[in-house]
Order: C-alpha cells, then structure tokens, then sequence
C-alpha cells in the first residue's frame, strides 16, 4: 500500500473492509448509517459534468458515481496517503474518468477556480476542515450555477448537541503505530452551516434532516446541506449593490443641483444596501464629501467587500452607477 506517516492519522480508517470487498458500489447514500434517504440524485445531472468529492477517503462514492452516470471526470480528493493508496488500489482502473488526487482539499480548490460543476463532501473534508476555510474555496472551485452538498453529523455521536458556534472538537483516534491522539472536527448547528455558506458567497441553500435508520450507541442525524454558486455576481461577497436613497446637504442650504467654486456644497449622503441571494441587508447610511466637475458629481463607497462609485448629474435626481470593485450590482 504504502509507508506509513506519522501524522496520516486516517491510516486505519477503512482497512478492514478494503481486504474484504473491492466491488464498486451500486448505491450512493448521504445518510451516517449509509442505509437511508436520498441519493446521487441530490447531485442534479451528472452526465458530462465535472465533478469532486473533498475528503474521499478510499473513493468508493467517487467510484459509484463514475460507474453508474456518465460524467466527463470525477476527482476523488484526499491528503491521507493511505487513503489515496487505498483508493489507487481498489479503483485505479476506472481512470481516466476517475482521478484519484493525492493533495489537500483546500490547496486543491484554490488551484481550480470554477473548475467543477459539482463538489460534494460526503463526512469529508467538511467535517474535518476549517468551514470557514473550505467553503470559501469551494465556492471558488464551482462554476457559475454550480452545486455543492455536504452531509454532516446532526449532533456528537455521544448524543451532545452540536456546537451553537464555528468550534471544533478534538475527537479520538489512533496514530499509524496505535498510540491514541486526536483530530479535530467541526459538529455544526444548523443555522451556523447556513450562515457559513451564505458567508462563503453561496445561495439557495437548503437543509435536510435525515433520522437514523435504527438507534445504537452511534446512531445520529445527519445533517444534509445543499448550496449553488450564484449566476452571477462573486463567492466571498454580495451579488449586489443598490443605492436604496441619496440626498446632498450644503453648508449653505443650496440645492444640490447648484454648485458653488468656493466648495459650499457640502456633500452627498447615500444609503447603500446589499443583496445576496435575494435577501437585502440593512442599508448603511454614508456621507462623503461631493466631487464636482461642470456637469457631474462623482461619489465613492469604500465598504468591506469593495469599492462603489455614482455619478450624480446636476440635472437629474437620480444618481446613476459608474462601476465598481467586487461588486456586481443592481444599477439603482
């Protein structure tokens, strides 16, 4: 297989049921028991696509989806050197449609931008990364419209509720010799999912609980998260701006289609509000001072996500939108 690392800390995960059956399997289940609920159909169409799976372990899902549809390619991503080997040998064969890649998922995303039309992370790299590190670069990965879906625990498998916030807990396991150690793992509420998702510039985001099959020591929920990447407008922050409303105040009173060379006019105060996914953010009220020219006046917003700028012509009421910097708005 291969020589095992000190910090491979999935070397033992899988081993036993590798030895015992190599076959590819016929069903695709989102489920922690693996024996309920929905199934590759969550994914949408499959046939021609690109797809990822972020945390594949030994591929058996990847394996699946590369037998049973017809997409151009499915990567099978893990950094377990014995994961990877254990993948490479039960489904090296079914190469080059699937591709078993040997890297870190984040470090992986970050190098194909829009590469994918569906990732998924099936008790994978979700569960065991930083989300605030992986979604963000997934959302990156997927092209415009693309899919991703995450299965998760509902709760610790000790019965503990998840966590109310982004912490992660150090679960136990065993290092490739047997000593025992710990991993971290992210066991999430809901609405932190959710949050971590609209936050990672994701959208139409749904949940699913799924009950366990049967109840046993560690029986659990499963938490099933689906998401798209926006049509338009860019992950990591809003698909859009508009200018809510806008009014110009003068040290002197004037109107603000009047102009005075010695600088009377004192400004504009706009509100700005943005939208994602729909859903519009409370406005942010900004006053900045006024640069005139004989027929235009140009205003800026440096937010957090970007810069806006408006022109506003003295003949009209109505600013109009000039451009800007990691937006893409909705002219108001």
């Amino acid at each position: 297989m291969t020589t095992p690392t000190p910090t491979d800390l999935w070397h033992h995960y899988g081993r036993t049921r590798a030895t015992t059956d190599r076959t590819v399997p016929d069903r695709f289940r989102w489920a922690w028991d693996q024996g309920t609920g929905p199934g590759a159909e969550l994914l949408g169409e499959l046939t021609g696509r690109c797809v990822a799976d972020l945390g594949a372990g030994s591929a058996r899902h990847a394996a699946h989806l590369t037998v049973h549809h017809q997409p151009e390619r499915v990567d099978a991503v893990d950094s377990s050197p014995a994961q990877h080997a254990m993948a490479t040998d039960l489904y090296g064969h079914l190469a080059p449609r699937l591709r078993l890649v040997h890297a870190d998922v984040v470090r992986h995303l970050r190098t194909t931008p829009g590469a994918y039309d569906v990732l998924y992370s099936l008790f994978g790299a979700a569960d065991f990364t930083d989300p605030r590190t992986v979604l963000p670069a997934a959302a990156e990965a997927l092209r415009r419209g693309g899919r991703l879906v995450i299965s998760t625990l509902g709760h610790y498998l000790n019965g503990n509720p998840a966590e109310a916030d982004v912490i992660h807990a150090d679960i136990a396991t065993k290092t490739p010799a047997g000593a025992p150690t710990t991993m971290r793992r992210w066991v999430l509420q809901e609405q932190v999912w959710t949050k971590l998702l609209a936050d990672a510039g994701l959208g139409d985001i749904t949940v699913d609980t799924l009950p366990p099959a049967t109840d046993g020591p560690r029986a659990a929920e499963t938490l099933l998260l689906c998401a798209r990447r926006p049509l338009s407008g860019h992950p990591g922050g809003p698909s859009g701006v508009r200018l809510l409303r806008y009014r110009t105040r003068s040290r002197c009173g004037s109107d603000h289609r009047r102009h005075s060379p010695g600088g009377t006019d004192g400004g504009v105060s706009i509100c700005v509000g943005t939208t994602e996914r729909g859903a519009w953010r409370r406005p942010v009220p900004t006053w900045l001072p006024r640069r005139q020219t004989t027929t235009s006046a140009s205003c800026e917003v440096n937010t957090k996500k970007g810069l806006l700028t408006w022109d506003f012509s003295q003949k009209s009421a109505s600013p109009s939108f000039v451009g800007t910097a990691g937006f893409e708005p909705t002219t108001p």
